[in-house]
């Protein structure tokens, strides 16, 4: 998966989606760690240094998710975060 659309994906897990469809967000979150995951060696450093710059500055509605999107990562990414 090239740098450019793993950063796009990353940005919708983050703040994609309509800020009442918290659901959908979820499951894309989801999916989107699912592949970080299976791909991490295939990914630049500076991509998983960014993917985790992103999840720390989430804001607007999906804020409140914040701590769900780090405890998705905790899970699925322990490698990502300390």
């Amino acid at each position: 998966m090239p740098a450019a659309a793993y950063h796009t994906c990353l940005r919708y897990a983050v703040h994609g989606f309509a800020p009442d469809d918290s659901d959908t967000r979820r499951r894309f979150r989801v999916l989107f760690l699912h592949q970080l995951q299976t791909l991490r060696s295939r990914l630049p450093p500076s991509a998983l240094d960014r993917t985790v710059r992103e999840m720390m500055r989430a804001d607007g509605p999906e804020a409140k998710e914040k701590e769900d999107l780090l405890a998705l990562t905790r899970k699925m990414c322990p490698h990502l975060l300390p």
